[in-house]
């Protein structure tokens, strides 16, 4: 990316350098108490108003040097940024089964294999993270072996490089599977939620510093995803429970994913989540930017 001189030069917040979220982004309290609260969260608005680099903002890399700036580093809360528009997030595989039931379990399969990607990578950025990790990298290996029931890489030397190796190879034999003429083997060993996320992020608990964390999943521009995947997403906000995660959903107003899940429910604003409008500060009659 070529070095940005000029705050008011357009681009796209996924192209910006660490440093340069952290030099251009103005802080509102408004955007930032919801983000760092344990709520689910709906970020709404078109292109340019701001979802994306407020994510990314309360991501945990940005996050943890911003902290080393001011010389205050939390692991309170871990903002784990998800963007929907991956190669992996967006494979298409489910197109070609013809039952719906089996169509619900490959885009789950693919959205939980981005999640665990995205957290794995996330935290293997924090050098703090990864010193603590390795006090307890036996345990790590040995619950999510047991729980996931596989083979995780010991050798590579790094948790959370092991995990990301997991997640590509597991996707690789995803692809091999669902192409070969008999595909209903895959569905044995596909991957949900509960079955998957919500372990791995308890078994992080038992790293030290992160005992107590709260881990907020980020998923940008959750427009792209398929019918499956928002229902299922749906369905994973509809869990009651948010002392260990919740949701942060950044999509357009166009096209805006529905509010159906797995089962044919509903989630409800207000009871479920919380819908943050990001273009409102700017349309608000009382808004600096509107007297401006």
């Amino acid at each position: 990316m070529k070095m940005m001189q000029n705050p008011f030069e357009y681009e796209a917040a996924n192209n910006l350098r660490p440093q340069d979220i952290i030099d251009y982004y103005i802080e509102d309290f408004n955007f930032s108490r919801f983000i760092q609260s344990t709520k689910n969260i709906f970020l709404i608005g078109e292109r340019g108003s701001g979802k994306t680099m407020a994510l990314l903002y309360n991501s945990i890399y940005i996050k943890n040097l911003r902290e080393k700036i001011k010389g205050e580093v939390s692991f309170e809360k871990i903002g784990i940024h998800v963007p929907c528009n991956t190669p992996l997030f967006m494979k298409k595989e489910y197109l070609l089964i013809s039952d719906d039931f089996k169509k619900s379990i490959i885009s789950e399969h693919y959205l939980v294999l981005s999640i665990l990607y995205s957290i794995a990578d996330s935290l293997i950025k924090i050098d703090e993270i990864v010193e603590a990790s390795k006090k307890v990298s036996s345990c790590l290996y040995d619950d999510l072996e047991y729980m996931w029931n596989i083979s995780l890489d010991r050798d590579s030397g790094n948790f959370f490089k092991a995990v990301k190796k997991y997640v590509n190879r597991e996707s690789m034999e995803t692809q091999k599977k669902i192409n070969a003429f008999d595909s209903d083997s895959f569905y044995d060993n596909a991957l949900s939620f509960s079955s998957s996320v919500f372990p791995f992020l308890q078994a992080l608990r038992q790293i030290n510093i992160l005992k107590n964390s709260h881990f907020m999943l980020m998923l940008d521009d959750a427009h792209d995803m398929n019918e499956y995947q928002i229902r299922a997403l749906n369905s994973w906000i509809a869990y009651r429970d948010h002392s260990l995660f919740s949701f942060k959903v950044a999509t357009a107003k166009v096209d805006r994913p529905s509010g159906i899940t797995s089962t044919g429910g509903s989630i409800l604003e207000g009871h479920d989540y919380i819908t943050v409008d990001m273009e409102q500060a700017f349309q608000n009659a009382e808004a600096s930017f509107y007297k401006l």
